[in-house]
């Protein structure tokens, strides 16, 4: 969640800081971590593996546009079509850089996967190895923190806060609040400290805590994504489905291009009844999942739903028919659009 766009955007210096050594805001030890030669990779650790490591690329991996550049762009965020690529590549490790929110259903997949191991996990990255693999463990960030020690405290603070996020990506919670801790007892004016912080107590739903947390970020930065991501997310699960659609609209306001925020909205929007503005969300929303090769059924399947809502019922059955011509809809989810079209059917006579 939070706004690491490239590997050179890991880390803002604060005001009045100098620059931390690049080997700090660098995937370094997580390359050397690497093992095998087959390689994945996601584009933010292609960015540095250009710079810094051409030595594990191949050359349609140093291509923009090549078709094996483009599917590791679009794997990293569809974990169906990783594992087409893996039945091709057999890939040895896997190297995940920069903001989880970029590849978080590759990484869930992966940490959930029986067959992969986390080997390596610090402020810039995670790797996975293929089992048997020897498997991380919080003791690990010990050496992190070693290198961490001589930064200034803002930088050292805002380090420990992507770490922090990487741990709660794989539900390393003891070891995130720790990391979190340390951060805010570095500095206490750090959006992203709180907005973490947010996340971490959201994990364990204690939501009032949460929504402190997020507004303590928001006091720091009022348009500040990854809090007010949260602070909808909190409200959606406190049943304040209102003031979630009033905070998710500035997040998109602040965030018009970030799909995740796109499908919070319309989440939000849908728990408000706003369904005018669930449909146009989820219009913008479909186009962009479907660059990166990501599946739109689930999408279609709530656009429907949102155009029956309003008694739109010729646009409510071509969305949920296109869902279902997709063909990757779970039985579950194919039952329900089968019988919510045919009460459709009858009702309007279509």
């Amino acid at each position: 969640m939070l706004a690491a766009v490239g590997v050179a955007s890991f880390y803002l210096t604060p005001r009045g800081e100098a620059p931390a050594r690049p080997e700090l805001l660098q995937p370094r030890s997580a390359v050397a971590a690497l093992r095998g030669s087959r390689i994945f990779f996601n584009p933010n650790a292609r960015i540095f593996l250009l710079e810094s490591q051409s030595d594990f690329l191949t050359p349609p991996d140093r291509d923009d546009r090549s078709e094996r550049t483009l599917a590791f762009a679009r794997a990293s965020q569809n974990p169906q079509l990783w594992r087409t690529l893996d039945r091709r590549e057999h890939f040895d490790s896997v190297l995940l850089c920069g903001d989880p929110a970029f590849y978080r259903a590759l990484l869930q997949h992966l940490a959930d996967s029986a067959d992969w191991k986390l080997t390596f996990l610090d402020h810039t990255s995670f790797v996975f190895q293929r089992a048997p693999a020897a498997a991380w463990s919080p003791e690990q960030l010990k050496a992190v923190r070693k290198r961490l020690a001589a930064l200034p405290p803002r930088q050292r603070a805002d380090l420990l806060v992507q770490t922090a996020n990487k741990l709660l990506s794989v539900k390393e919670r003891a070891a995130a609040k720790n990391a979190l801790d340390e951060a805010l007892g570095l500095d206490q004016k750090s959006p992203a400290a709180w907005a973490t912080l947010a996340l971490y107590q959201l994990q364990l739903q204690k939501l009032a805590d949460g929504l402190a947390a997020t507004e303590k970020a928001l006091a720091l930065d009022k348009t500040f994504a990854p809090a007010l991501e949260i602070k909808t997310q909190v409200l959606l699960a406190q049943r304040r489905a209102g003031e979630a659609f009033e905070t998710s609209r500035t997040l998109v306001e602040t965030a018009p291009k970030d799909a995740n925020a796109l499908r919070l909205h319309a989440r939000a929007a849908h728990e408000a009844r706003a369904f005018t503005s669930e449909i146009s969300t989820l219009e913008k929303l479909i186009p962009m999942l479907q660059a990166t090769g990501q599946s739109v059924s689930a999408c279609r399947v709530y656009l429907g739903q949102a155009h029956a809502e309003k008694g739109e019922a010729a646009p409510a059955l071509a969305q949920f028919g296109q869902a279902l011509a997709a063909d990757d809809l779970d039985p579950a989810q194919r039952k329900f659009v089968e019988e919510t079209s045919a009460r459709i059917k009858q009702r309007s006579g279509l």
